[in-house]
């Protein structure tokens, strides 16, 4: 056009000349070469005629195919190495674009979706959550925050269920009581190591300290330990089979328990005389009315024809029950037993007609006792009303009541209901 002649080349005829840094044979915008036939941004155009242009991925510019630019290749980020959404993630439209994790399955193994971002699920791998208080309560889930199976072989092949880890720091003789409990539907397993373990999967046992897997699925598990040294200790909520996982809560306590003597305030609060055939166990009830921790270790449990010693570690906390009996596995006592702290080695301690429980320390002064005369039928307990818990209210039978399993009256390790 004009004198002298202005020339310049034809946008859309496929040819590149003049001011032209594209021609893709076209006047469409947003394919990598524009209306006046120059190159877009977030595309790189080849120079051929016609001109081909492809998106740029990553460099922070949405274009043509593109769902997402991050402005970076890396993927399980939300967009990945070719700028597509990522399943279980939303990318805004900003550039380059941020992206939200909507579910934990957007992240990677031992990490949870927590608003909109994969964070780290420390309990996943040990060492795990710290224990930072002396009394630490905690809710989980083992099929939530892609966790797994990172440890089993505890007793043979127990544990193959996916695991959550707690550490604790102890000083030497300082104690350590863990409970898992509410565990619907799966068999829990609860572990003590003294460390980390590094070999794989199936824990060497000089890293197992205690292991309690007595008990079966929507019931306790619990561990009562002391220290002998200063450490880091390692807890373990597990699940007996690669099937059992679910949710669960767990309670850790740790601190000093002192050994009880004749003016503790350890009262017997329920009995199971008369258990109910030769599979079936007996057991008692203590609960601690004082305001400390004990450590039952070298309390006697003494009967007219009997006394056994507690020769373990059997930690009952401040205002709190327990109960002990002749087999760990609560499903082998009657009378609706959740967890059994001790266990002695005989059979029947108990007369069914008539006999005088005690406890008694380890200079073998009473700290308790329980006598009656009476003849228990099976699976019969004999419960002290609430009203008169203490340990002159239980020298009164008339504060005393009878009840029957069948009728799941007994309470063991929970407050007794108040006599009919």
């Amino acid at each position: 056009t004009g004198e002298p002649s202005v020339c310049d080349g034809i946008c859309g005829d496929s040819l590149i000349l003049g001011t032209e840094t594209c021609d893709d044979g076209n006047t469409d915008a947003l394919d990598g070469c524009n209306s006046s036939c120059q190159e877009e941004a977030g595309w790189n155009c080849d120079g051929a005629e016609p001109t081909d242009c492809t998106e740029i991925c990553p460099d922070g510019l949405v274009v043509g195919y593109e769902e997402c630019d991050d402005d970076n290749s890396t993927n399980n980020d939300g967009c990945d190495d070719t700028c597509l959404v990522e399943d279980y993630w939303t990318c805004d439209t900003s550039e380059p674009s941020i992206c939200t994790c909507t579910d934990d399955l957007a992240c990677e193994e031992n990490y949870q979706c927590t608003s909109g971002v994969c964070e780290e699920y420390i309990g996943g791998s040990c060492p795990g959550f710290v224990v930072d208080s002396n009394q630490y309560l905690d809710s989980g889930d083992t099929t939530t925050a892609n966790i797994s199976n990172q440890y089993d072989g505890y007793d043979g092949d127990d544990g193959k269920g996916n695991d959550v880890f707690y550490q604790v720091y102890l000083t030497a003789g300082e104690f350590l009581y863990a409970s898992v409990y509410n565990t619907p539907g799966w068999n829990p397993v609860l572990v003590l190591l003294n460390s980390c373990y590094t070999g794989g999967n199936n824990v060497d046992a000089a890293n197992i300290i205690e292991y309690a897997n007595y008990n079966g699925s929507d019931q306790v598990e619990q561990i009562h330990f002391v220290a002998s040294a200063d450490g880091t200790y390692i807890i373990v909520v597990d699940g007996q089979d690669g099937g059992d996982n679910g949710s669960f809560n767990v309670e850790i306590v740790h601190g000093t328990a002192g050994a009880p003597d004749s003016t503790s305030n350890l009262i017997i609060n329920e009995v199971l005389v008369n258990a109910h055939g030769s599979g079936r166990h007996e057991w008692i009830e203590i609960y601690n009315d004082d305001g400390v921790d004990y450590n039952l270790n070298g309390v006697t449990l003494s009967t007219d024809s009997d006394n056994e010693l507690i020769d373990d570690d059997v930690i009952i906390l401040a205002n709190s029950f327990i109960v002990i009996a002749n087999d760990l596995n609560a499903n082998d006592l009657d009378g609706d037993v959740d967890v059994c702290a001790w266990a002695w080695n005989s059979n029947g301690i108990f007369d069914n007609d008539n006999d005088t429980i005690e406890l008694l320390d380890s200079s073998n002064n009473l700290i308790d006792a329980f006598y009656y005369n009476y003849s228990f039928s099976d699976r019969e307990t004999a419960n002290l009303d609430p009203g008169s818990k203490s340990k002159t209210g239980n020298d009164t039978w008339a504060n005393w009541c009878v009840l029957d399993s069948d009728n799941d009256e007994h309470t063991p390790g929970y407050e007794n209901n108040t006599c009919p």
